[in-house]
């Protein structure tokens, strides 16, 4: 897509954060900022810094990167109101800058893979 000239991101949503990895950042957990950071700053109604969130590849599509700090959130989620829009609504500022956003999600019917299907 992004050789095609679409705008594209890519969303790690899984806490083992392969994606992250794959794509040429193995420590992801030393990243300081994640998709972890951009739900916290949601759930306590903090303005989202996506400056400092989003990296890009040389293949040239940005990535919101994840590491085991998301496990947490599954659990916190469950106590958020409406926890099913949290990430569409973190995203949704990014409509207009992208052709496509692609999410990654976890091996698993839990409350982030919700997150990700909403």
């Amino acid at each position: 897509l992004a050789r095609n000239g679409q705008e594209v991101l890519i969303v790690d949503f899984d806490p083992q954060g392969d994606l992250t990895a794959s794509l040429g950042w193995k420590n992801n957990d030393a990243l300081e900022n994640t998709v972890s950071t951009m739900l916290d700053d949601y759930i306590n109604d903090k303005e989202i810094h996506y400056p400092s969130l989003i990296l890009t590849h040389s293949e040239d599509v940005d990535v919101i990167p994840a590491n085991i700090e998301l496990a947490d959130f599954e659990m916190r989620l469950v106590s958020v109101i409406n926890r099913e829009q949290v990430l569409h609504s973190c995203l949704e500022p990014l409509r207009d800058r992208y052709d496509y956003i692609l999410i990654d999600c976890p091996p698993s019917l839990g409350m982030l893979t919700v997150n990700a299907l909403s």
